[in-house]
C-alpha cells in the first residue's frame, strides 16, 4: 500500500491493480513452438526464457485454447517433452525436468558440498543439486551452500535454477566446491529497435549497433552522448566544449554534407526530435537502450533525415510484478582536467623587455643598446616601470596564476528516484531526477529537474494503449567562449598579465588594473578574466515537455494497427547583462552597461499511422509494415538589446533603452509514406527492404518530393546443415545491403527569395524598406547518400565470444553549395545542389564472457576508420578556401591551408640563401616558398605557398571497454583511442607572439631565437614583429590525437543475506572516475575541442571551455 501511495505521488494517480490468474486464448495449427511464446508474451506480458537445446523453438505444435489457465496450456505445450517451467513475475522461465529414478550403477558411495554463487559471486539461494536418474538431491541454503551425502562416485551431479544455466558434472569433480552459475540470456530472439519497430536481431540485414542502459549508468555526464563516447564502432563522440550542460558533436560514418546539417537524426520512443543537445531535456538513467542505425539499409526508413544515421533511444518501461522502488544518488568533484604551462609574471618581465631591447637595437644597429633607459627611447620600445623589480629578481612580487584563479574545483550531484511495476493489465514507470553541475570556470554551472512516467495497459485483448510524458527544466549559467575582444574569459586568462593583481588588499575583486598597465605601456589591455567571468550574467533557462501516445489495435493476430501521436514543446530564454563597472577590449571601466534577451519557443508535432502483417508458415516467414507521417514545427523567436542604464542594479531591460530587437516565425512540414518488408526462409535466408517517400516545405516547388529505397539480404550460414558439426561456432552471418537516404538539415526557405531590410531615399527623404537578399532555386532538393555495406557476424562458443566486420561505401550527390552566378541577376550566389562527396570505411567489434570459478571478465572492442573525399564542387570550381582550411576536389573537406615554417634565418646568408619577405630579419621565420603563378616555386612568399597539412578528421577510433566482476566487487573502465586528428590552435596566434603583449607559453620562453640560441624553435622576441605570416602556418596545428582513461568504476554490493533481513533487493556503492587522464601531445586543454559548428572550418581551438575530470561516489539501492 505504501507503494501505492508514492506512485499517487508521481503520477497523481493509481497505478498498480491487484494481480489475477493469467489465461490465454490461443488457436494455432502446425504452427513453430515459438510462435506460440510469441503469442503467450503478448497476451501475457511475460517472456519466455529457455536455452537451447533444452527447447527447440522449432518444433511444430498446434494448440486450441479459449480462457484457459496459462500454467495448463503451458502443460500441455510441453506435453511429452523433459522440460518443465515455472511462471516468475516477468518471465516464463523453461528448464529441464529432472530424470526419474533409475538404477545407478555399484560404486563408492562419497558425500559432495559446496557453494553455488552467480557471475557476480553472489550466492544463490535454493538451487537444485540433484543426482542424475535418481531422486536423491538438495537445495543450497540462506548461504548459498549445500551438502548431499550417500553420491554414487561415477554420478552425474545435475546443477539447476530459475534462470541460470544448468550444469551437469562429474560428482568425483573438485569443482564442486564452488560452482559458478551463468544466468540465461537466450530469451527467444534478443531483438534490436529499429524504425517503427523491433527487430529479431538473429534476422537483422543491416549494420545496427546497440548498447544497453548498464553500460550508461552511473556515469557523471549530463547528456547520453558523452556516455557512449567510444562505445559504439563507426559512431565519433567529440566533447568539444567543457562547458556544464553541453552537448556533444556525433558522427556516424563521417561527414556527408559540407553546408547542410551532419548530425544524426535521434529519435527518442519513436519522436524525431529536431534539438540536437539533449542534455536539457533527457535524464540518461531513464535510458533503457540506445540502437544506432548505420548503414542506409536501416535508417532508410526515415528517409530524407537518414543519411547521417539515426540514434534510436528507448527508455526504460515498467514490467510485470509488484512496485519496484529504486533510489540513485552521487556526489563528487571536478576540476579542470589539464592547465597550460605559461610564462610566470618574471618569465613574461624577461621576455617582454628582450622584445622591446631587440627593437630598441634594431633602430640603429651597434648606436642603440639594451641598457639604454626608457628617457632615451620611444614609447614602443620602452621597458614597462612595473617590470623593472622582476627583472631584477625582486622577491615575493605579485605572480598571478590566472588560471588558477579562474578555474576552480566543482561539486558534481545527481539524485534518480523511480517506481515502476504492474500486472498483465497495465505496467508503469515513472521517475523524478535532479542534476546539479558547478562549472570548473567561476560563476558556471547547469542545474536540471526532470520527469518523466511512462505507462502501458491494456484495455481488452485487442487494443492496448502506451503513455508517456517528460517535462524538464534546466538553468545554464554560462560565461563566453568567444574571442579576448567579446569576453572569452579562457582565451583572455590565456593571455593575461600574469603581474597585474586578481584581488585587492580587502580580498574583493580588483578591476582594470591590467587595462591600466596596458594602455600606459602597450601591453595587453583587456579586463581581469576573473572579473570578467564573475560580473557578467548570462543566465539560460530551457522549459522541455516531451509527450507520446500510441493506440495498439490488434486486429487479427497477425494483423496490427498502430496510432502514434507525439509533442514536443521547448521554450529558452537567454537573459544577460554586462554592468557598466566591467572595463572592455583597451577601455576602462566605466562603460556602457549593456542587457540582452533572447527567447525561442518551438512546438513540434507529429502523427503517424502504420499497419503491420506478420505470417510464419512452415519454413518461411514475413513481416509487412506500411505507414504514413506527417509532422510540423513551429518556431518564434524573439530577441532584444538594451543600454544607457542608469546603474548596475536594475538589470532588466525595461532599465535601460531598448535600441535594437527583431522577431521572426518559421515552421517547416514533412509528409511521408513508407514500407518495409522482411522475409526469411527457415531463418537462413534472410531479405529485406523498405521504401520511403518524403515531401518537405524546406525543398522547391519542383523538388517537393524525394524517394529513399534500401534492400539488403542476409545469409546466416551457421543454420547451413554442413555447419552444424563445427560445435565451435554458434553464429556466422553475412550481410550485405544498398540503399538510399537524404539530408534535410537546411534552412526553411532556401528556395525563395528572401527579403531583408533595406533604406532607400523617398523625395530626399530616407525610409525603411525591403530588398531580396537571396536568389530563389524552386529545385533545390535534399542531399541524397547512396550507401553500400558488407558485414559478416560471427559468435564463438555459444557466443561467449562474437565478432562482426562492416566494409562501407557511401557517396552524398546533390550538396547544396553557394555557386557563384552572374550580378545581371541582382545576385552573386545562388545555391544549388550540386556538389558530391563520399565516405568509405570499415569497422569491427569483438565482444567477449570470460569467466571462471572466481571472477568474469566481460571486455568489448570497437575500431573504426573512416576516410572521406570530395568530388565534385561548383562548375568550375576546384575549391572553397575560408580562412586557414581548404576544401578542395579530390582532398578532405575543411583540411587546413597554412604556410609551412621551415626554420629561422640564423644570419645574413640565410636571408640571401632563402625566399622572404621584404621585412624578415635574421631571427625571423623561413618559410616554405611552394608556388608562384605558373604553379612552381618563384622565390617570393606569397598566398602561393600555402599548402594543405592537416585534417580533423582521425585515421581512426577505438574504444576498449571492460568490466570485471568477483565475488561482491565490480570493476570496469574505459579507454578510448582517437589517432591522426589535427587541431588549428588559434590560440598560439598569442601564446607564440614574439612581442610580448600578453603572456606566452613556456615553450616559447625555453626555446627563442637569440645568438646564444641558433637552433631554436621560435623566432626572436621583438615587440614589432616582422611578419604575422606564422599565425596562418604549421606553428598553429598540432597533434591531437589522445588515448584517454574514462568511467573508471569500483562497486562494492552487499550480499543478499544481509539485505534479505532489511528487506532491500539490492544495494551497491561505488566510486568513479570519468575522464581520469588523457595522454596526448596537444597543448590546449581539449584535443576534442572545435569552436566552429561550419564543417568547411572544423577543428578551431580559439578559447573553448576546457573539459574536466572528476571522481564521484555513488550508492544504488533497490526495494
Amino acid at each position: 500500500m505504501k507503494h501505492k501511495i508514492l506512485l499517487v505521488l508521481f503520477l497523481g494517480f493509481m497505478a498498480c491493480l491487484a494481480a489475477n490468474a493469467q489465461k490465454v486464448t490461443l488457436q494455432f495449427r502446425q504452427v513453430k513452438l515459438a510462435k506460440v511464446f510469441d503469442a503467450i508474451t503478448q497476451q501475457t506480458g511475460l517472456t519466455v526464457a529457455y536455452s537451447r537445446p533444452t527447447v527447440d523453438p522449432d518444433r511444430v505444435v498446434s494448440i486450441e485454447a479459449d480462457k484457459e489457465e496459462l500454467s495448463d496450456v503451458l502443460a500441455q505445450l510441453l506435453k511429452g517433452t523433459n522440460v518443465t517451467f515455472e511462471i516468475g513475475e516477468m518471465k516464463i522461465f523453461i528448464k529441464e525436468e529432472p530424470v526419474s529414478d533409475t538404477s545407478q550403477k555399484s560404486g563408492r558411495l562419497i558425500t559432495i558440498s559446496g557453494t553455488i554463487v552467480d557471475e557476480k559471486g553472489e550466492t544463490i539461494i535454493g538451487a537444485s543439486v540433484a543426482v542424475q536418474g535418481t531422486t536423491l538431491g538438495t537445495i543450497t541454503n540462506a548461504d548459498g551452500e549445500y551438502s548431499l551425502a550417500n553420491v554414487p562416485e561415477n554420478s552425474k551431479i545435475a546443477i539447476s535454477f530459475i534462470g541460470y544455466q544448468s550444469i551437469s558434472l562429474p560428482a568425483s569433480t573438485k569443482t564442486l566446491s564452488k560452482v559458478v552459475m551463468k544466468e540465461d540470456n537466450e530469451v527467444l530472439d534478443e531483438v534490436v529497435v529499429v524504425g517503427y519497430g523491433t527487430q529479431s536481431k538473429t534476422r537483422t540485414t543491416g549494420a545496427i549497433a546497440q548498447i544497453k542502459q548498464d553500460k550508461i549508468a552511473n556515469i557523471p555526464v549530463s547528456s547520453f552522448e558523452q556516455a557512449i563516447a567510444g562505445q559504439l564502432p563507426g559512431v565519433q563522440v567529440m566533447q568539444q566544449s567543457g562547458a556544464p550542460g553541453a552537448g556533444a558533436s556525433m558522427k556516424i560514418r563521417g561527414s556527408s554534407s559540407i553546408t547542410a546539417g551532419t548530425n544524426p537524426l535521434i529519435v527518442i520512443d519513436g519522436f524525431p526530435m529536431t534539438s540536437e543537445n539533449t542534455a536539457s531535456l533527457l535524464n540518461p538513467e531513464d535510458i533503457e537502450s540506445i540502437d544506432v542505425l548505420k548503414d542506409a539499409s536501416s535508417s532508410a526508413i526515415y528517409g530524407s533525415r537518414g543519411a547521417n544515421g539515426v540514434i534510436v533511444i528507448t527508455t526504460k518501461k515498467g514490467k510485470d510484478g509488484k512496485a519496484r522502488i529504486s533510489a540513485k544518488a552521487y556526489y563528487g568533484i571536478q576540476t579542470v582536467s589539464k592547465k597550460i604551462d605559461l610564462m610566470d609574471a618574471y618569465e613574461y618581465a624577461d621576455f617582454a623587455a628582450t622584445a622591446r631591447n631587440n627593437y630598441w637595437v634594431d633602430l640603429k644597429p651597434g648606436v642603440n643598446t639594451p641598457e639604454d633607459p626608457n628617457s632615451a627611447r620611444p614609447s614602443k620600445a620602452r621597458i614597462p616601470d612595473y617590470l623593472t623589480p622582476y627583472l631584477n629578481k625582486e622577491a615575493g612580487l605579485v605572480n598571478t596564476n590566472w588560471q588558477d584563479e579562474l578555474f576552480r574545483t566543482a561539486a558534481i550531484q545527481q539524485y534518480d528516484l523511480s517506481v515502476s511495476g504492474g500486472n498483465e493489465k497495465i505496467s508503469y514507470y515513472t521517475s523524478i531526477s535532479y542534476a546539479n553541475q558547478d562549472g570548473v570556470i567561476k560563476n558556471s554551472g547547469f542545474k536540471r529537474l526532470s520527469a518523466r512516467s511512462n505507462i502501458s495497459a491494456k484495455l481488452n485483448k485487442h487494443v492496448s494503449f502506451d503513455f508517456d510524458i517528460a517535462p524538464s527544466y534546466s538553468v545554464t549559467n554560462k560565461v563566453s567562449e568567444s574571442n579576448h575582444k567579446s569576453d572569452g574569459v579562457v582565451l583572455m586568462t590565456m593571455l593575461a598579465n600574469p603581474a597585474a593583481i586578481a584581488y585587492n588588499s580587502d580580498g574583493s575583486i580588483k578591476y582594470g588594473d591590467q587595462i591600466e598597465k596596458g594602455q600606459a605601456w602597450g601591453t595587453v589591455a583587456l579586463e581581469s578574466p576573473l572579473a570578467t567571468a564573475m560580473s557578467i550574467k548570462d543566465d539560460e533557462k530551457t522549459f522541455n515537455i516531451l509527450s507520446n501516445l500510441n493506440l495498439n489495435i490488434t486486429i487479427l493476430d497477425n494483423l496490427k494497427f498502430k496510432s502514434h501521436f507525439g509533442v514536443q514543446y521547448n521554450k529558452i530564454e537567454n537573459d544577460y547583462f554586462r554592468p557598466s563597472y566591467l572595463g572592455g577590449y583597451n577601455s576602462k571601466a566605466p562603460s556602457k552597461a549593456v542587457g540582452k534577451y533572447f527567447g525561442y519557443t518551438t512546438l513540434n508535432w507529429i502523427t503517424e499511422n502504420t499497419l503491420t502483417y506478420s505470417l510464419e508458415q512452415n519454413d518461411h516467414y514475413i513481416e509487412f509494415l506500411a505507414g504514413i507521417s506527417a509532422q510540423r514545427e513551429d518556431y518564434d523567436r524573439a530577441n532584444m538589446v538594451a543600454s544607457d542604464f542608469p546603474n548596475d542594479n536594475i538589470t532588466t531591460l525595461n532599465a535601460g533603452i531598448v535600441n535594437s530587437g527583431y522577431t521572426d516565425k518559421s515552421t517547416w512540414t514533412l509528409f511521408s509514406y513508407f514500407a518495409r518488408v522482411n522475409y526469411s526462409y527457415k531463418n537462413k535466408y534472410l531479405l529485406a527492404a523498405s521504401i520511403r517517400r518524403d515531401g518537405s516545405s524546406r525543398f522547391g516547388k519542383n523538388n517537393k518530393y524525394g524517394t529513399f529505397p534500401s534492400v539488403s539480404i542476409g545469409w546466416r550460414i551457421i543454420e547451413e546443415e554442413w555447419m552444424k558439426k563445427l560445435d565451435i561456432l554458434s553464429d556466422l552471418k553475412l550481410r550485405a545491403s544498398v540503399g538510399g537516404t537524404g539530408n534535410f538539415q537546411i534552412s526553411n526557405y532556401s528556395s525563395y527569395s528572401l527579403l531583408n531590410p533595406a533604406n532607400y531615399l523617398y523625395s530626399n527623404v530616407v525610409v525603411n524598406g525591403l530588398a531580396p537578399s537571396t536568389a530563389p532555386n524552386p529545385n533545390i532538393s535534399w542531399e541524397k547518400t547512396t550507401q553500400w555495406n558488407v558485414g559478416l557476424d560471427v559468435g564463438l562458443l555459444n557466443n561467449r565470444l562474437t565478432f562482426a566486420v562492416d566494409y562501407y561505401k557511401s557517396t552524398t550527390d546533390g550538396l547544396l553549395l553557394n555557386v557563384p552566378v552572374p550580378a545581371a541577376s541582382g545576385f552573386t550566389t545562388s545555391l544549388q545542389n550540386i556538389g558530391k562527396v563520399n565516405n568509405k570505411g570499415v569497422e569491427l567489434s569483438i565482444k567477449a564472457d570470460i569467466g571462471n570459478d572466481d571472477f568474469m571478465w566481460s571486455p568489448s572492442l570497437n575500431f573504426s576508420k573512416n576516410k572521406s573525399k570530395v568530388i565534385r564542387l561548383g562548375p568550375g570550381q576546384t575549391q572553397i578556401l575560408q580562412d586557414n582550411s581548404l576544401t578542395r576536389v579530390g582532398g578532405e573537406v575543411g583540411s587546413y591551408y597554412v604556410y609551412n615554417v621551415i626554420g629561422i634565418y640564423k644570419s645574413e646568408e640565410d636571408l640571401n640563401k632563402y625566399p622572404h619577405l621584404n621585412t624578415s630579419k635574421v631571427g625571423s621565420y623561413i618559410y616554405e616558398d611552394i608556388s608562384g603563378p605558373d604553379g612552381k616555386p618563384d622565390g617570393k612568399i606569397t598566398d602561393a605557398d600555402r599548402k594543405v597539412m592537416g585534417n580533423y578528421m582521425p585515421d581512426f577510433t577505438m574504444g576498449f571497454y571492460n568490466s570485471f566482476s568477483f565475488k561482491n566487487f565490480d570493476l570496469s573502465f574505459m579507454i578510448q583511442w582517437v589517432q591522426g586528428v589535427d587541431i588549428f590552435n588559434k590560440s598560439n596566434a598569442f601564446l607564440l607572439n614574439e612581442e610580448g603583449w600578453g603572456t606566452g607559453i613556456k615553450k616559447l620562453y625555453n626555446n627563442w631565437f637569440s645568438e646564444n640560441n641558433l637552433t631554436a624553435k621560435y623566432a626572436r622576441p621583438l615587440v614589432s614583429p616582422t611578419d604575422k605570416l606564422y599565425e596562418s602556418s604549421n606553428y598553429m596545428l598540432e597533434d591531437g590525437s589522445y588515448l584517454r582513461f574514462n568511467n573508471i568504476t569500483l562497486g562494492y554490493r552487499l550480499p543478499k543475506k544481509i539485505l534479505n533481513k532489511v528487506n532491500v533487493g539490492d544495494l551497491r556503492f561505488y566510486v568513479t572516475a570519468h575522464n581520469l587522464f588523457t595522454i596526448t601531445s596537444y597543448s590546449g586543454y581539449n584535443p576534442e575541442v572545435s569552436i566552429s559548428s561550419n564543417p568547411l572550418t572544423p577543428g578551431i581551438d580559439y578559447g573553448g571551455y576546457p573539459v574536466n575530470k572528476s571522481i564521484v561516489f555513488g550508492i544504488n539501492v533497490n526495494f
